[in-house]
């Protein structure tokens, strides 16, 4: 059997397409284009709204309106709400929207009644004049899709702490992130003087 990228080289993008930018164990930018996130999310139905709260995640190429990080789901998948950025957003304005928009998604609010709260409350705190609150774009197959049902029966949600403890550090099962260290940590170890 052939490799698979052999047969099939990975999918570099349509001219001007946008793309999340991860990072690969070498320090490498490892673009991330709609149509794989879609791959990615092809296994879980059950995800019915996507939030990338990033800088203008929801920029498209400019040939295709639906060739984006983000607006690529809108074709062709089950994702039923999309919430992108349209341009750069500060890190305050990006928490004070993840803050108001989930407390209103939570309080049963649909999520076009949820953005609108979070628009308002940016241009207060903001100013109207600043272009802040503009900045986070939604896109919906319903117009008033609610995620939760405030009048449902609330569920139990039993936790499992599986962390131990040694003094004040818990262990941790896997370690995520700092891939730069990890990339010394492999240098020294392959190289102890």
């Amino acid at each position: 059997l052939q490799d698979a990228a052999a047969i099939q080289p990975p999918y570099s993008g349509k001219p001007g397409e946008t793309y999340l930018a991860f990072e690969n164990d070498d320090g490498e930018v490892a673009p991330l284009y709609g149509k794989a996130l879609k791959r990615l999310l092809a296994d879980t139905p059950s995800v019915q709204l996507l939030v990338l709260s990033g800088c203008m995640t929801g920029q498209t190429a400019f040939s295709d309106a639906l060739a984006g990080a983000g607006t690529a789901l809108l074709r062709e998948s089950h994702v039923q709400a999309l919430v992108v950025m349209q341009y750069s957003i500060l890190v305050d304005t990006a928490i004070q929207f993840a803050k108001v928009f989930y407390e209103a998604v939570g309080r049963g609010e649909s999520l076009s009644r949820g953005l609108t709260h979070v628009r308002q409350v940016l241009a207060q705190s903001r100013g109207e004049h600043r272009a802040d609150w503009g900045i986070p774009a939604l896109y919906l197959r319903s117009p008033e899709l609610k995620l939760v049902d405030t009048r449902a029966p609330k569920r139990v949600v039993e936790r499992h702490d599986d962390a131990v403890s040694i003094g004040d550090l818990p262990v941790v099962r896997d370690f995520v992130g700092r891939t730069r260290e990890l990339r010394r940590l492999r240098e020294i170890v392959r190289h102890p003087q």
